[in-house]
């Protein structure tokens, strides 16, 4: 068959679903496609599409089919025919390819006048589709099995004006069924009518061209006209058939999946007219495989058989609520089957060996729809099923037994015969040995079974010749009964296919020996708790174990027996027989209750038991009250009193505990028994909690019933008199006092003061009124256990109690009143810190003080009063102490410091509220670094500042020289500060013997050039070094002038030192002559060497070498200090280091008093 391609084309999608670049695919290679869209050009298509308003028919049809075509599938292969029809077909365009270009110019065709309506125009719906079938029917024939149809008629009215009938158009679409039935292209040509005008306008899609073509109103749309079109076929369609079932591969391909993807087409299958299958297929793209299985119909499929998949496509929507159209019919061809070649080798036997008259299987897999046919070489009986491919039999002897088979096919089939043979093995019956030796009284069980496995319809059992009951493979005795080599018989019936039962047999001998015994007997009626006496027998044991078992199989009494024998005798077959008395205790019960006495014992590995039954009672006892009286007696309340009565009867010495339980007061009391040789038992009551009596009514009576006790168990008793002792209840009396409290020291009581008050003894107390008088007025009455008063009044007190006993029926009780007198004294007070004291520094602190109150007041507080802070703390009220004192504390602080806190002690007297005490506190805040490092850094300012101004400062301070006699013109001043920054200089530096400042003589020349050059020897660089120094020990004197010294002399000048006008003058030089008030203070001649001595006018000698030309006056320079004021230190740097000084000393206190805290 040639291979037809499947093809699932959307021809219209809704804008919201269109959302792939490739909305319907790409049309495969060699595959062409023609779409073709048949459109009423009539005069109605001018039209409302609903009603009178909306958009026209014609137009929608125009829109619709503009986007369709943006719609249509890419490829080579697409096409694109338009046919526009009225009274005739008036325009008709044909696209083999459809390009791009071409979908512009189709287009613009359909928006032209060709697909306009037309005034006054009628339809001819059946021409123009009979014409279109047939240009496509001649399109198909070119190539039938590679080119596809989709038609789309879109009219809005009947057809009123066709000259070809309906018969002519159904004939046209049969030619082209027949078409697609001779090339096996079925669906290949698909068409739908698109109505616009309602169902009763449709022109094609009516019940007799229903099966041609499909009907979509779009009469109420103005959108999503046009149908949603599906093809579906098959890639192969030969269907092979096997065992009567086949499979069907179908291709469903959609470009558009999220449409179609959850929808499910209905379909049936039918061949040769009869419908073999239905179902559901899906309709997702991709392969979709149909299952078929044949009815016997069709069994053997002996010819070629044509067959057709019918889908239901038109009654499905997609998902966007669009109708679907396409191919309705897929044919198939199953071919027929070939001959039958049967193979030994697939032959089953089940089982593969079987047994003498053992049922056998032996099967061959059907073919179907052909018989089978299996025959016995001894012509034995077969069951067959499974169409006779199967059969079940079994075989009466043993040995190879053969049997054959063939098919039995339709003409002209045929099938050949296959033999087999069946291996058939003998039966056997096998008896299981026993596994230990046997005696009489033994239970056993013989068990048998045949070998190989059988089924075995009965068994026989005989046992020394006598038919046992069972007809299974065991046989069970519970006990033998004889003694010997007995012998055992066993017999099996196997079915068999002849109908008579197939017997074997075996036999065996079996040994079994006298067995040993053992029994016990004794009283079956016994008394719970009493010894019983058991008697025992035994067979050749000499060892037993007894014991006691209760209902649950419980061990309640094993004395440990050991067989000793009283009596024994020899049997003439050798038999050792004993007996034995034992004595055990029965538990005891209360109640009446069932045991088993059971005796054991284990000879040469076998478990001899023998058992009976015991029924226990409880044993009687009997009791007799002795004291106190039995009635008419008291009961005291609340004080100890002893009970007696006297046991009787069998469980008189069983008795381990007596209990009263005393009804009124709901006490249990116990009393512990031993062996009570007479039977008296005495029971003691200690004291009676209050919260028991308190509540019982004077003169109520009291049942006291006494319980007996076994262990835990209660035994049952009975009463030799009256069961129970009644009393009459009495309370005992107390006398109540009240209690002083324990600071009070003599009836004497400050004003102010408050104390608690209490009544003893708290025995039988339910309440307690209080009656409180003062001197002035009564305090109200007040109840409660204790009572709080204050004494507010001077004078006398009485203090009295009523007291409300628990008991009931006792009338209240008055205690003894307390009086007191009241006075009043000077209230004092004391306030105390305790370490660390009233000053701290800390990172956080709370003050805490210690008070002490005396004298007459109400209440005592602290007020705290801390500086710098606008909020004060509530008042802090006091307990005081019976002796006085208390405690209270300041609020936390931390950080911020807090100097001249406030407490005071204040206290509310009969004079008013008074200030007892008042002390201060300061908290310095946490330890810090700060005061040492400002205090070493200002003692530095300090001492530097003194050093520097220790000493004369050169405060206008100049040094003055001059060549020749000093006058104002040749006189020579220069400021000392310009070289000597005094105050750089430490204290140390001032005073050293090489300290101060020097001036050289050369440099004081150097100000004025002019008289420099009138000394010759300045420039002499051994004589120019000769300088002057100014210290701070030189004092100006009162005229300023300043005595200045020598720092340096070099040798070959003079240097001397002459007064001048009353002031003292330095001069250096080499004149040799001295002026008669001068003196000389020193020269630098050479002592070793003698000078040519010359007389001078003035008398003096002098050296030769040193002597200048008589007119030089400028050999000598002088040299003096002078000051402008008489102060030696500068005032600021004197102001700066008093306050320096000042600011240290300030510090300094404040740090004594931040770190050694002076109290």
């Amino acid at each position: 068959m040639p291979k037809i391609f499947a093809l699932l084309l959307t021809l219209w999608m809704a804008p919201s679903v269109v959302a792939q670049d490739d909305p319907c695919g790409t049309v495969p290679d060699g595959v062409e496609v023609r779409f073709v869209f048949v459109v009423d050009c009539s005069g109605s298509m001018n039209s409302a599409v609903s009603g009178v308003s909306g958009p026209k028919r014609y137009e929608v049809v125009q829109q619709e089919l503009n986007r369709q075509i943006d719609l249509l599938p890419k490829g080579d292969g697409v096409g694109l025919y338009l046919c526009a029809f009225s009274d005739e077909i008036t325009t008709t365009l044909n696209y083999d390819s459809l390009s791009d270009a071409q979908r512009r110019l189709a287009k613009s065709k359909l928006s032209g006048p060709d697909f306009m309506p037309m005034e006054g125009a009628g339809t001819a719906l059946r021409d123009a589709v009979i014409s279109t079938l047939r240009d496509q029917q001649r399109w198909l024939q070119q190539d039938p099995t590679q080119r596809f149809v989709m038609v789309v008629i879109l009219t809005d009215g009947e057809d009123r004006n066709s000259k070809a009938s309906e018969e002519d158009l159904i004939r046209e679409f049969e030619k082209i069924q027949l078409f697609e039935r001779q090339f096996s292209c079925a669906g290949h040509l698909t068409a739908a009518e698109v109505y616009l005008n309602g169902p009763s306008n449709r022109a094609l899609s009516n019940k007799r061209l229903a099966r041609f073509v499909q009907g979509v109103d779009a009469s109420k749309k103005s959108v999503q006209i046009l149908p949603i079109s599906v093809l579906v076929s098959s890639t192969a369609m030969t269907a092979h058939p096997e065992n009567g079932r086949t499979t069907l591969s179908l291709d469903v391909n959609s470009s558009c999946p999220k449409e179609l993807v959850q929808l499910q087409c209905p379909y049936s299958v039918e061949v040769e007219g009869r419908t073999v299958g239905s179902g559901r297929l899906p309709l997702a793209n991709g392969n979709q495989v149909v299952e078929l299985e044949f009815p016997d119909t069709f069994a053997g499929f002996d010819k070629e058989t044509n067959g057709v998949v019918r889908l239901d496509i038109s009654s499905l929507r997609s998902a966007s609520g669009q109708p679907l159209t396409g191919s309705q019919e897929v044919p198939f061809t199953i071919s027929a089957a070939a001959n039958i070649d049967l193979d030994p080798n697939r032959v089953n036997i089940q089982p593969p060996s079987p047994r003498v008259g053992q049922a056998v299987t032996i099967s061959y897999r059907e073919v179907h729809g052909v018989p089978g046919v299996w025959s016995r070489e001894d012509g034995g009986a077969l069951d067959s099923f499974n169409n006779g491919w199967a059969v079940t039999t079994s075989f009466d002897t043993p040995g190879d037994q053969t049997l054959s088979l063939t098919g039995a096919p339709k003409a002209p089939r045929s099938s050949n015969s296959i033999s087999i043979s069946v291996p058939v093995i003998a039966t056997e019956v096998q008896i299981a040995p026993v596994s230990k030796t046997l005696s009489t009284g033994d239970p056993v069980t013989f068990s048998a079974s045949v070998t190989p496995e059988a089924d075995v319809i009965r068994w026989r059992w005989e046992l020394n010749g006598m038919k046992q009951a069972s007809t299974g493979p065991e046989l069970k005795i519970d006990e033998l009964d004889q003694s010997g080599d007995l012998r055992l018989e066993v017999s099996a019936f196997l079915k068999s296919e002849s109908g008579t039962d197939l017997e074997i047999s075996n036999s065996r001998s079996v040994s079994v020996s006298e067995a040993p015994s053992i029994r016990v007997d004794a009283d079956r009626n016994v008394v719970a708790g009493l010894e019983l006496q058991v008697a025992i027998e035994a067979i050749r044991a000499t060892q037993a174990d007894l014991e006691l078992r209760d209902e649950s199989g419980a061990v309640v009494s094993k004395p440990g027996l050991s067989l000793n024998p009283i009596l024994v005798a020899q049997s003439s077959d050798g038999l050792t027989f004993a007996q034995k008395v034992e004595t055990i205790v029965v538990p005891f019960t209360s109640q009446p209750k069932e045991y088993e006495l059971v005796v054991t014992s284990d000879f040469e590995g076998r478990q001899l038991e023998h058992k009976i039954r015991l029924k226990a009672r409880p044993p009687k006892l009997s009791y007799k009250l002795q004291s106190p009286e039995v009635s008419g007696g008291v009961y005291q309340l609340g004080k100890a009193k002893k009970f007696s009565l006297t046991l009787s009867d069998e469980a008189k010495g069983l008795v381990s505990s007596v209990q009263l339980q005393r009804e009124d007061l709901g006490d249990t009391r116990f009393a512990q028994l031993g062996p009570q040789s007479d039977g008296s038992v005495t029971i003691e009551f200690s004291e009676d909690p209050k919260d028991q009596y308190a509540q019982v009514r004077e003169g109520d009576l009291i049942t006291v019933t006494p319980s007996f006790f076994v262990g835990d168990q209660l035994i049952p008793a009975e009463a030799l008199g009256p069961e129970s002792w009644i009393l009459k209840a009495r309370h005992k009396s107390i006398e109540y006092s009240i209690v002083e409290p324990e600071n009070q020291d003599g009836a004497e009581i400050q004003w102010g003061s408050s104390q608690s008050f209490s009544v003893e003894p708290m025995d039988d107390v339910a309440s307690i009124s209080w009656i409180i008088r003062g001197p002035e007025s009564d305090v109200p009455v007040t109840s409660g256990p204790t009572v709080n008063v204050t004494f507010d009044q001077t004078g006398n007190y009485e203090i009295s109690a009523v007291i409300t006993r628990l008991s009931q029926g006792v009338a209240p009780a008055k205690a003894t009143p307390r009086f007191y007198d009241v006075v009043q004294k000077e209230a004092k007070g004391k306030i105390t810190f305790p370490e660390p004291g009233r000053k701290v520094r800390a990172e956080s602190h709370e003050f805490e003080v210690n008070i002490e109150v005396s004298g007459s007041y109400k209440r005592v507080w602290l007020e705290w009063e801390y500086p710098n802070e606008s909020f004060q703390p509530d008042p802090e009220y006091l307990v005081i102490l019976p002796d006085g004192t208390s405690s209270g504390s300041s609020r936390k602080l931390a950080d911020k410091r807090a100097m001249g806190i406030v407490v005071r002690l204040k206290a509310e007297t009969p004079d008013g509220t008074v200030v007892l005490a008042e002390e201060t506190a300061s908290y310095y805040g946490p330890y810090q670094v700060m005061w040492p490092v400002l205090i070493v850094a200002l003692g530095f300012f300090v001492v530097r500042l003194s050093t520097r101004l220790l000493g004369n400062q050169p405060v206008g301070w100049e040094i003055c020289c001059s060549v020749g006699e000093p006058s104002p013109s040749s006189e020579i001043n220069i400021p000392v500060r310009n070289k000597w920054r005094w105050w750089q200089q430490s204290y140390s530096e001032k005073h050293a013997p090489e300290g101060g400042i020097t001036f050289g003589v050369s440099e004081c020349l150097q100000e004025n050039p002019s008289q420099r050059e009138l000394v010759h020897w300045i420039n002499d660089s051994k004589l120019s070094g000769c300088s002057v120094q100014v210290t701070s020990s030189m004092q100006p004197s009162s005229d300023g002038l300043i005595e200045l010294e020598f720092a340096s002399t070099p040798d070959g000048l003079r240097y001397i030192e002459a007064e001048i006008d009353g002031c003292r003058r330095l001069k250096c030089g080499i004149e040799p002559y001295v002026e008669p008030d001068e003196e000389i203070i020193f020269d630098t001649f050479d002592a070793d060497e003698e000078p040519e001595e010359e007389t001078n006018p003035f008398g003096l000698a002098t050296s030769q070498s040193s002597v200048l030309p008589r007119g030089d006056l400028g050999s000598w320079v002088y040299l003096w200090g002078s000051t402008r004021t008489q102060s030696g230190n500068p005032k600021l740097l004197t102001l700066a280091f008093g306050i320096v000084l000042l600011a240290y000393l300030g510090t300094v206190a404040a740090a004594l008093d931040y770190w050694v805290l002076i109290l």
